[in-house]
């Protein structure tokens, strides 16, 4: 189903904004469709259609749904900010896709904001005012993750039918808003250390060595499952219509497993050139043994 709410939001994106906008469509805005469908009194249900980019098989899509064109809307306001923050923070030359983009992306922006004005404006004013709190090197991760947390609490907010259940969308989304922020600032840490970048972990622990960027990921890991626990406790205050055994499995399983991932990566797989060379000292070990023994 899930698949077939992420198929149904590309088409919706290739009607309202062309076929362009497609190769932009990520999962993070699959999931809000769907939590916007999880709310809404009626579903028109799934049928199989074709793709453009896979016309020789029908694949499994949702019909209908305003829930759709929110996201879709939301997706090409969140590509036109993301442009322009790679234009202005990167050189020019690893800036240029951006640049070339930003054109296409400006134009597609212009054309949601005029059915959904608040939705523009609500992404405006706090992606402006994360880059402040990063500019000015806040050392406290609630400061740091609130606008993103407050961004998302006020897009998932406007999803809702009434009172009680904004209530309950709006703190879902400050946790998903803070949880997004801060797993990404828990899986730079390294990177960022080496760069020199803003990241609110490594100034809160006050890391000045490499040696101590554990010390700060432990920090990082407990303020994550705290997010998480809570994430999850919201959403079982959420009543649902629909899709509640696949969202239920993204807050109790899905953003804990991502964690993991990031707090405990598995080891990396071994390349073929690095598995022959084990191979052959393996089996050179082998044959020394043997000719020892004889």
């Amino acid at each position: 189903m899930y698949k077939g709410v992420y198929c149904a939001l590309c088409k919706r994106m290739g009607r309202e904004y062309g076929v362009l906008s497609r190769m932009t469509l990520n999962y993070d805005f699959a999931f809000l469709a769907m939590l916007g469908l999880a709310v809404e009194e009626g579903c028109a249900g799934f049928e199989r259609q074709r793709c453009l980019f896979n016309p020789l098989k029908k694949c499994l899509c949702c019909k209908g749904g305003e829930a759709f064109s929110f996201a879709a809307a939301a997706s090409m306001v969140m590509l036109y900010y993301k442009l322009k923050d790679n234009v202005t923070d990167q050189t020019f030359l690893k800036s240029i896709p951006a640049r070339l983009a930003l054109p296409y992306a400006s134009h597609m922006r212009k054309k949601a904001k005029k059915r959904y004005g608040q939705l523009d404006e609500v992404m405006d004013r706090y992606i402006r005012a994360q880059g402040e709190v990063e500019k000015q090197r806040c050392d406290q991760v609630d400061g740091a993750a609130a606008p993103t947390a407050e961004m998302l609490s006020q897009v998932c907010a406007m999803l809702s039918r009434d009172q009680k259940e904004g209530r309950v969308l709006s703190r879902l989304g400050y946790c998903l808003g803070r949880w997004i922020y801060l797993i990404d600032a828990a899986d730079d840490m390294k990177k960022d250390f080496t760069s020199g970048n803003y990241n609110v972990f490594l100034l809160h622990d006050e890391v000045k060595e490499e040696n101590e960027i554990a010390r700060a990921r432990g920090y990082a890991e407990q303020v994550l499952e705290r997010t998480e626990v809570e994430a999850a406790a919201t959403f079982d205050l959420l009543e649902e219509k629909r899709f509640g055994p696949i969202l239920e499995n993204i807050f109790y399983e899905g953003l804990p497993m991502v964690a993991r991932r990031v707090f405990h990566p598995p080891p990396k797989p071994l390349s073929r050139r690095e598995r022959r060379r084990r191979e052959k000292q393996n089996t050179g070990g082998l044959k020394k043994t043997e000719v020892s023994g004889e």
